[in-house]
Parts: C-alpha cells; sequence; structure tokens
C-alpha cells in the first residue's frame, strides 16, 4: 500500500513552518493605516506618510518639544506592529554618562 502523505503540505497547511507562519500574517492587505497614532504616553505622535501595497511609513514627532520637526521615518508592514511599537516607544532619556552611584568623587 503506497503512502501518499505529503510532509511539506501538511506542514503549510497547519501552519507549522516559518514561511507558512509569515505568509499568513501578511495576507492583511486590506488594512486601515490610522492617519495618525500616539505612543503610550502621548509624548509622540506617528503621522501617516506613504502606503505601499503591503506597509506604510509613519513620521515620529516629539511632541513635547514643540518644533514638530520630526525625529524619525518609520516602516511598519502591519496595523498590528504599528501599534506594538507605539505603545511600546518611550522618547530616549538623556543624562550624564556614569552616575557615580558608591563613589566620592572629592579627595
Amino acid at each position: 500500500m503506497a503512502d501518499n502523505f505529503n510532509l511539506r503540505q501538511f506542514l503549510t497547511e497547519n501552519k507549522l513552518t516559518s514561511n507558512s507562519r509569515m505568509l499568513n500574517e501578511n495576507v492583511e492587505v486590506d488594512e486601515e493605516w490610522p492617519k495618525e497614532m500616539f505612543s503610550r504616553h502621548k509624548d509622540m505622535k506617528f503621522i501617516l506618510q506613504k502606503i505601499s501595497s503591503d506597509r506604510a511609513t509613519y513620521q515620529i514627532i516629539d511632541l513635547e518639544n514643540n518644533n514638530n520637526k520630526p525625529l524619525n521615518t518609520i516602516t511598519f508592514n502591519s496595523v498590528r506592529n504599528l501599534e506594538d511599537f507605539a505603545d511600546n516607544h518611550i522618547k530616549p532619556q538623556g543624562g550624564t554618562r556614569s552616575t557615580y552611584l558608591g563613589e566620592n568623587k572629592q579627595k
């Protein structure tokens, strides 16, 4: 009796390979990209710049400095990735090179 089991087809249909997962994640072609989105702390604003067939580009603007100068431009391949990035994005913090914790600098 011949065994007609196709392992490649089984793995792809059950999303058990990295390629099948990537293909299924990128199926959302008709997504609605938001025109703007804010970071969790409302200190950064993401403004839609360009939409391609499978991705969108956003400018990041720092709202606390009131200069509306874009800090960066980032491209996302899904709305979910944009939402996750905006939720986790925090503004870079300045500061000193070292805190000198536990050191006495006076000699």
